[in-house]
């Protein structure tokens, strides 16, 4: 059985934002490659963007790793203004 060809453009979309997010969290919060993936792995904001029906994936790169920091900083998130601008 193959996969259905939109399923494999969201995987290597997806693969491709994960890629670029976890640089930015290696560099923004001086954590190793390993712990970064890790972190962002177990985040809301990355069950956010790999739920394809939230269309976060849509924002940009800025965007999603901003919703992760405030994720980080609030412990949430929803209280993005990319997430409220988008959700709302």
């Amino acid at each position: 059985m193959s996969i259905p060809i939109e399923e494999r453009k969201n995987a290597i979309r997806l693969s491709k934002q994960i890629s670029e997010i976890v640089q930015l969290i290696m560099h923004y919060f001086h954590e190793d490659e390993q712990e970064a993936i890790i972190r962002f792995y177990k985040s809301e904001t990355y069950n956010l963007l790999s739920a394809y029906d939230t269309k976060t994936w849509w924002l940009s790169i800025p965007a999603i790793f901003d919703i992760y920091k405030t994720e980080i900083d609030t412990g949430s998130p929803f209280n993005s203004f990319y997430v409220l601008e988008t959700y709302n």
